[in-house]
């Protein structure tokens, strides 16, 4: 994976940032850190075009677990940009891809 871009991060509060950014940096220096990424969705653009890719990975760092989002943007020209961003990890109101696929079945009354 190559370079990547870390944007602002307005849902970590101030105090949290820095360290947010310790934590990308972090797990980025690990060996192959992006094989335990997790699919969320894709994003399809104008056209039907595909536009972009979500992961989210769960890392361990100083003795708290981080939730890492990526998007992976794709240019016309199938060339990719990378960003990053780090929250603490929640359980009760992080939303990972198993729980996202249990509530919407438990949303629909007849079975899907």
């Amino acid at each position: 994976m190559g370079t990547f871009k870390i944007p602002r991060m307005y849902d970590v509060n101030k105090a949290e940032q820095k360290l947010a950014k310790q934590v990308i940096h972090a797990v980025t220096a690990l060996p192959e850190w992006y094989e335990n990424l997790e699919y969320l969705y894709s994003v399809l653009g104008e056209n039907s075009n595909l536009s972009s890719h979500l992961f989210d990975l769960l890392a361990e760092y100083d003795g708290r677990t981080w939730a890492l989002i990526i998007w992976q943007e794709i240019a016309p020209n199938g060339g990719s940009s990378f960003y990053i961003r780090a929250k603490p990890y929640d359980p009760d109101t992080y939303v990972d891809h198993a729980k996202a696929l249990q509530e919407a079945m438990q949303s629909c009354p007849v079975p899907q």
